[in-house]
């Protein structure tokens, strides 16, 4: 069954993809080197970023990995 996402689940999807490319940015990576830091395709990362797909846990936490960050730190406010 397909559920249809509410407007919390996308702010924090779009939350989530706002803090991923800040601490890119911060860090002066692009998505293809954050990408490779992850061993992930680029286009994961930039889906991320525009939220265009809600990532798994795992995803989480390999992302925050190669940014250096807690997890917290991508999914707060």
């Amino acid at each position: 069954m397909t559920t249809k996402k509410n407007k919390r689940e996308d702010d924090a999807i779009n939350r989530f993809g706002s803090n991923v490319r800040k601490h890119r940015m911060a860090l002066g990576l692009t998505m293809t080197e954050l990408a490779a830091k992850c061993d992930v395709d680029y286009k994961q990362i930039s889906n991320m970023e525009l939220g265009t797909n809600d990532p798994s846990l795992s995803m989480v936490v390999i992302v925050a990995r190669g940014l250096g960050v807690t997890v917290g730190e991508l999914v707060d406010a």
